[in-house]
């Protein structure tokens, strides 16, 4: 098995979501759907220091 996004040697960025479920990712207004958004277009998101597990 290769390298997994919740391991440091993966070369991931996690960033802020305020949301349970994959579902609540397109919430309006939503900080989930607000960083997609910045990725998307290339701006920087606002980034997580929360650990993934």
């Amino acid at each position: 098995m290769g390298k997994q996004p919740p391991d440091g040697n993966f070369g991931g960025q996690r960033i802020e979501v305020d949301n349970y479920g994959h579902g609540g990712y397109w919430k309006d207004s939503g900080v989930s759907l607000h960083n997609q958004g910045k990725v998307i277009v290339g701006r920087p998101p606002v980034m997580s220091t929360k650990l993934a597990y």
